[in-house]
Formats: structure tokens, sequence, C-alpha cells
């Protein structure tokens, strides 16, 4: 088997804050599968693990979340942008 999903959350958990200190007022780009999306998802809005894989994540969808000092928001998920 692979990882499960508290695994995941752990590793997104302990990877995001040291991206967000490492980054402090700038603006990061983040490259991932659906799994990886819903754990920070479900991280930044305090849901729980055994609920993250409910959060839906279109492939090829672009996720805002904004980090501030002591909390954070979705801006937006699951848009994709269409060219004309």
């Amino acid at each position: 088997g692979g990882e499960t999903n508290q695994e995941l959350r752990k590793r997104v958990e302990t990877v995001i804050p040291k991206i967000v200190k490492e980054n402090l007022y700038k603006t990061v780009i983040v490259v991932t599968h659906s799994g990886v999306i819903q754990a920070a998802i479900a991280s930044a809005l305090y849901v729980p693990v055994e609920h993250q894989t409910k959060i839906i994540i279109p492939t090829g969808s672009a996720t805002q979340i904004n980090y501030f000092d002591s909390w954070s928001n979705v801006a937006y998920t699951g848009y994709k942008p269409v060219w004309g």
C-alpha cells in the first residue's frame, strides 16, 4: 500500500509552514496532485483528516490558499481558466 491519508496530512502540515516561513510576503505556486491539495485545504480549514477526501479537486484546476500569522483561508478551489 501507499501513504495513508493521515500520513499525507502530516507530511503536508510539516512542509507548508516551511514554505510559508521561507516565502513571507511572496506569492508561491505549488504544482501537485489532488490528494495534497485536499490535505492542504482540510488543514487550512480544520477539516478532520477522515473527511478530507470529500473535498473535490478537478483535474487541471487551481486552488488558492492564503496563509497569515495565525490563520488561513481558501480563496478559491476548482478554478479552471477558459481559453478563448
